[in-house]
């Protein structure tokens, strides 16, 4: 079983040796590197094990069935648009990602006026666990009844790399003589272009919705607008309430080109300007439709997620809301006091 590739390097060494016996020189010598480095990797991972419940319940998961756990480990698309949609969404004053025992969905979340609690973004508890094997999120508090965890220097350092990295990204399928053809992402190229005055022409608001799209597409795996339907009512509840939000994304939009502009930018990656030739649509037109698109259907995943993942998946008590409350007042507090 091949682990995937666009695991951190600790994360990877600690998979292939406890899960499927690999001694560390053999991955040592794979890696053109030390025994002792891999060793180095592995303590780290079984020291945040030993620390984080979150981890720990990952981890207890996999001793099960390594080789099933990491075959149902998310695609590398499915890995990049989480982990952006996250770490973005940590990346703002005010949140934590907040996770209890015994769910299998964490939650980003942000105070509303000291009293209520919004979420900005959601993710499997696997995929949260490891960004903390990662060391992108780091906890705040380990011992409360509701594990929260913060953004980590190097969550951010990543965040605004992987950020660089898009917005150096040459024109869309140009191909480059030393390392071959670029992959086009119009979601992505889109979000960095800037207004003269240096603000992002696609609101940061508007761009989580693309992302929580794509998100859903993934984790349905529908192959077309048409098979989305198909999807609503399966047997894995994730993936059904996913099915639902893209239904009503689709529905909400009705028919004529909208839903058609909003699949090409969020799921399969088409050119745009093939796009607007294929539709019919005038040059540079179908940027205006996708924006207006994503206003029309934020709404579908503020209520989701705000319903989902408050009531049902992440925190059922008032209890638990009230420590995530209370913790996220206590790092505003601290961070009046350093400014």
């Amino acid at each position: 079983m091949r682990v995937p590739s666009y695991l951190p390097d600790p994360v990877t060494a600690y998979i292939e040796h406890v899960g499927f016996g690999k001694p560390m020189r053999h991955l040592a010598r794979k890696r053109d590197t030390h025994a002792s480095t891999i060793k180095r990797q592995i303590d780290r991972i079984t020291k945040i094990e030993a620390s984080s419940a979150l981890v720990a319940a990952a981890l207890q998961e996999a001793d099960l069935d390594w080789a099933l756990w990491v075959e149902n480990l998310p695609s590398a698309d499915e890995w990049n648009s989480t982990c952006q949609l996250i770490l973005m969404a940590l990346g703002k004053p005010g949140t934590l990602l907040a996770w209890s025992s015994g769910l299998d969905t964490a939650a980003v979340m942000k105070s509303q006026s000291g009293t209520e609690l919004t979420v900005l973004a959601r993710c499997a508890s696997r995929i949260a666990a490891l960004l903390q094997m990662a060391g992108w999120i780091v906890p705040t508090d380990a011992k409360a009844k509701v594990y929260c965890l913060k953004l980590s220097p190097a969550g951010r350092a990543h965040l605004i790399a992987h950020t660089a990295e898009i917005e150096n990204q040459q024109t869309p399928q140009l191909k480059d003589a030393r390392h071959g053809p670029q992959e086009y992402d119009p979601l992505e190229t889109l979000w960095q272009r800037r207004h003269r005055q240096g603000q992002f022409k696609i609101d940061p608001e508007l761009q989580k919705v693309g992302l929580w799209i794509r998100q859903d597409a993934i984790q349905t795996r529908a192959k077309s607008l048409k098979a989305v339907l198909g999807q609503v009512g399966r047997a894995n509840a994730s993936d059904a309430m996913a099915a639902a939000r893209l239904a009503s994304v689709i529905q909400d939009l009705g028919p004529g080109v909208m839903p058609e502009v909003v699949w090409a930018y969020c799921v399969t990656k088409e050119p745009i300007e093939e796009l607007e030739a294929r539709l019919g649509l005038p040059n540079r037109s179908a940027k205006a439709l996708f924006r207006e698109a994503l206003r029309r259907v934020q709404k579908i995943y503020l209520f989701a997620f705000s319903e989902e993942c408050i009531q049902e998946q992440t925190l059922a008590d008032r209890k638990g809301q009230d420590e995530v409350l209370k913790m996220l007042k206590v790092r505003a507090s601290q961070r009046q006091c350093i400014e």
